[in-house]
């Protein structure tokens, strides 16, 4: 069993899908499963998915029909035999500690959750850091009412 499954859903992602397996190869964390859902992509998306897949022991790709993000999501869910699941969109990534960072806090802390910072990015955008994200990473207990937590799209 890995340390950590990562769940990418992909639809239509040749643009950044990449770029985004690439920031899983270079984590530091080694011992981690990418599954990635390829959700009925018609471009290009699944030939990239399957050179990592080919080229890396950590990916395993699934095809299903179009049935959306969290149907993808939870498809992945299902298939993932990691101790602890991260879910990463197929146009963004980790910085090289991500997954490391967030596995030692877990198995230090025990908590059922780990949050970090996040970063806004792309072509037309200021690269800036969420400031919801910012005050959830920096709260020292965070439960399921927890109001930022609630009102935000993290």
């Amino acid at each position: 069993m890995a340390k950590v499954s990562v769940i990418i859903p992909a639809y239509n992602s040749e643009q950044f899908i990449a770029e985004t397996l690439d920031c899983l190869v270079n984590q530091t964390l080694k011992d981690i499963e990418v599954v990635i859902v390829n959700d009925g992509s018609t471009d290009g998306t699944l030939d990239i998915i399957k050179e990592y897949e080919d080229k890396y022991d950590i990916f395993t790709c699934y095809t299903k029909e179009n049935g959306g993000v969290s149907a993808a999501r939870n498809y992945g869910l299902e298939r993932a035999t990691g101790e602890y699941v991260v879910f990463l969109d197929a146009d963004d990534y980790y910085t090289e500690g991500s997954l490391e960072a967030f596995y030692t806090t877990a198995k230090k802390t025990g908590a059922d959750l780990v949050l970090g910072r996040l970063m806004t990015f792309g072509e037309n955008t200021v690269s800036k850091y969420n400031a919801f994200a910012d005050k959830l990473a920096s709260m020292e207990s965070v439960d399921s009412f927890t109001k930022i937590l609630l009102w935000s799209f993290l």
